[in-house]
């Protein structure tokens, strides 16, 4: 049973009426169950008693009607690929357009198992509990997962396809964070040390040491990610050393300056593409990544450093901003993070001015 009551606002002159009070403009809210059990609580968006009223017992009816989802329901596969198509029309990266079809696809597979052919007979956290129990990833894989399958169906429920978002009743994997670890100073001479003695076979033979020592200069003094990087193109490096970009992750353009010896090191590359450093502007991407990080793979491993990969630049250029009188909010720009929660949780430990404090608030608890 539905009950409809007015909510005085703070300015009228009748609030001390009651809720039952006809003779004002103050809006008027419902509450109570519909005939089919659901329980709501919402503004009627009216302010006339007898055309909320009349609102009323249009809502009771139209409840015991049946719902467009009941009459058809909406399959699976046509709910997977009306959110792929909007992932794509959104702009969204093509890495992670393949991202979320790898989850959906799973789904997709999951389901057929099971015998489950219309997005409803997803709408139950244990089902949706099942399915994340034949997952073999790690902590963070898993847990990229679990976000990805959440916003697929936020986007069911958005639709009205569902009643409820499954994963919300869910808690996410939980993920032990790994403390950022930049190349020490040492370290980073190894590495560059290492360059003169990279291997000179390949497609660009002598030009190897050249290349590998510019991409090294480049993320460790513009805090670049390796994609971000290996893409750059020439005319973003300007005659005042500045790298004026687009961060990948967030779109948002930022500028950085380099140091003069590595700004004139990137000039001076012979490159297999005038628009570019690095790139030879054909083929995915990802692949160009792919082959970066196979080429650091054995420069760590020529230079004797363990656990090297290409985003301990990007924390050796964060952590040394930090230390040198950087702010945080300052250093969420230059890496492009779109909230500065992402930046003090990875880099917050490595402020300096914040360690001293910390220090000598002990000292005065003494």
């Amino acid at each position: 049973m539905l009950t409809t009551y007015r909510r005085h606002l703070a300015a009228c002159p009748h609030k001390d009426k009651g809720s039952k009070w006809k003779k004002c403009s103050c809006p008027i809210w419902v509450t109570g169950r519909l005939p089919t059990g659901k329980y709501i609580k919402e503004s009627l968006n009216i302010s006339s008693w007898e055309g909320a009223q009349f609102k009323v017992r249009q809502m009771e009816t139209d409840d015991l009607l049946p719902t467009p989802q009941e009459s058809k329901e909406i399959t699976i596969d046509y709910a997977v690929t009306r959110f792929l198509t909007d992932a794509q029309h959104r702009k969204l990266s093509d890495e992670t357009v393949k991202k979320l079809r790898q989850v959906t696809d799973q789904l997709k597979t999951f389901c057929t198992s099971k015998g489950f052919s219309t997005i409803r007979h997803l709408d139950d956290p244990d089902v949706i509990a099942e399915f994340r129990e034949t997952w073999k990833d790690n902590d963070i894989s898993a847990l990229k997962k679990f976000e990805r399958l959440r916003s697929f169906f936020r986007f069911c429920l958005g639709r009205k396809w569902i009643d409820n978002n499954p994963v919300a009743a869910l808690k996410p994997p939980k993920v032990d964070d790994r403390p950022t670890l930049p190349f020490t100073p040492e370290q980073m001479e190894k590495i560059l040390w290492a360059c003169e003695l990279f291997s000179t076979g390949g497609r660009y033979r002598s030009n190897n040491r050249k290349r590998i020592r510019a991409m090294v200069l480049l993320q460790r003094w513009s805090g670049l990610a390796i994609m971000d990087a290996c893409t750059l193109e020439r005319s973003r490096l300007n005659d005042k050393n500045e790298l004026m970009l687009y961060r990948a992750k967030t779109d948002e353009p930022v500028r950085v300056e380099l140091p003069p010896s590595v700004a004139d090191e990137l000039r001076a590359l012979e490159s297999p593409h005038p628009d570019y450093f690095f790139w030879t502007g054909t083929g995915k991407k990802t692949s160009a990544v792919k082959c970066w990080e196979d080429s650091y793979r054995t420069l760590f491993g020529i230079a004797g450093v363990e656990n090297g990969h290409s985003h301990r630049f990007r924390d050796t250029f964060a952590v040394e901003f930090l230390n040198s009188g950087g702010q945080m909010h300052e250093l969420q720009m230059l890496l492009g993070h779109s909230s500065i929660k992402t930046t003090e949780k990875h880099y917050a430990p490595w402020v300096k001015s914040r360690q001293k404090q910390l220090s000598e608030a002990v000292r005065r608890s003494w």
